[in-house]
């Protein structure tokens, strides 16, 4: 026996050919030739004629003696011809993917665009391979889980190499240089218009788990998937106190962009630590794909105008927003009893002084007094 590696056409010709030969030897002959033939030997393939038919044998054992004695079996000399045979079709097998684990990403963060709730908190994820979308599910408990955000985009992410030191506000940083080394994706220039347009906006997370949100509008390739980012504007919407001198390196970088979703957040949810299960929206939370983690988001809201008020008000301050979440003074949840009941969400009041409260008695005063005047 020889094994031997064949086509399916090709493997089925030979079994067919060894079926019609078995078939053909079906027929057995037994004689004696004479001496003068004692040139045959076994294999040689001859003729006999019985009643008038021709009958093709092929000798398969011969002895010698007085006579020549012959065993022979019948045979079909066209029998070993090629038997056309189809080849078996190739089978398409599916493609069955496994995805790895699941990495997410919980960015506290201020409202981006500004029409989400003022509650928001924002999620990205990785994966390698992508899974075309990740899910977040999210439950108060272990139980229970319910869809609250889709990532349907592979964010652009990757890691700092250098320390990133802090820089000016409300200006372009022109001295410091942050150098990423990217995961997936890439990064490009734009133009000055692009970027006061909103272009190029990342976030840079420190050590303390807080994020800056940048922009850049030089992004220069060093080496493979690495970069310097300058010409940068820091501390967007009220993140400059996530500043640090420096972030140290290897912290997260990551470019903010459609593959950033918004959570759902109840007011009531706000500081409030919940589950969450992500992972391919094709698969199963009980998969070993989907990740775990508890979070609490903050619902920042935009921070510019408080911290900026803040910075330049005495403590407690008189001001009172009435747009915070939950309201009270800047930065706190005190309701102010001095508010005014018609007075609207987000407005702002300055109580009157006591040099202001005295002038405006004195000009009630004097109307007064004129009124009197022409009444006698």
């Amino acid at each position: 026996e020889l094994p031997i590696v064949t086509g399916q056409g090709r493997a089925q010709a030979i079994a067919e050919t060894w079926l019609q030969d078995v078939w053909a030897a079906r027929e057995r002959a037994s004689f004696g030739l004479p001496p003068s033939l004692l040139a045959l030997e076994p294999s040689d393939v001859i003729t006999l004629d019985a009643g008038g038919r021709l009958y093709p044998f092929r000798l398969t054992e011969t002895r010698d003696s007085a006579f020549k004695a012959i065993e022979a079996r019948s045979i079909e000399p066209f029998n070993f011809d090629a038997l056309p045979a189809p080849e078996r079709q190739r089978r398409e097998f599916d493609i069955v993917t496994v995805y790895g684990p699941t990495s997410a990403f919980f960015l506290d963060l201020p409202l981006l665009r500004g029409d989400e709730a003022p509650q928001t908190g924002y999620v990205t994820a990785n994966a390698d391979p992508w899974p075309g979308a990740v899910a977040f599910f999210r439950s108060p408990s272990t139980s229970g889980y319910e869809l609250n955000a889709i990532v349907a985009a592979r964010p652009t992410l990757g890691k700092t190499v250098f320390g990133f030191w802090s820089g000016p506000l409300h200006r372009y940083d022109q001295s410091n240089v942050l150098r990423v080394t990217l995961e997936f994706g890439e990064l490009a220039s734009v133009t000055e218009e692009a970027l006061l347009n909103g272009a190029n906006y990342a976030a840079v997370e420190n050590g303390d788990g807080e994020w800056e949100l940048i922009q850049f509008q030089a992004a220069t390739l060093v080496a493979p998937l690495t970069y310097d980012l300058s010409v940068l504007l820091r501390g967007l919407n009220g993140t400059e106190r996530a500043m640090r001198n420096p972030v140290a390196a290897g912290t997260r970088f990551i470019l903010v962009n459609s593959a950033v979703a918004s959570v759902n957040l109840r007011p009531d949810e706000v500081d409030l630590a919940l589950n969450y299960k992500y992972g391919p929206t094709g698969e199963g939370i009980d998969e070993p794909s989907y990740g775990n983690a508890a979070h609490a988001f903050l619902g920042q809201r935009c921070l510019a105008f408080h911290r900026w008020l803040r910075q330049r008000l005495p403590h407690p301050s008189p001001w009172t927003d009435h747009g915070a979440l939950g309201g009270g003074e800047l930065g706190g949840r005190r309701r102010n009893p001095r508010r005014p009941r018609h007075q609207g969400p987000g407005h702002l009041r300055w109580p009157r002084s006591r040099r202001a409260r005295r002038q405006g008695r004195r000009r009630q005063g004097d109307q007064d007094r004129r009124d009197q005047a022409r009444k006698g």
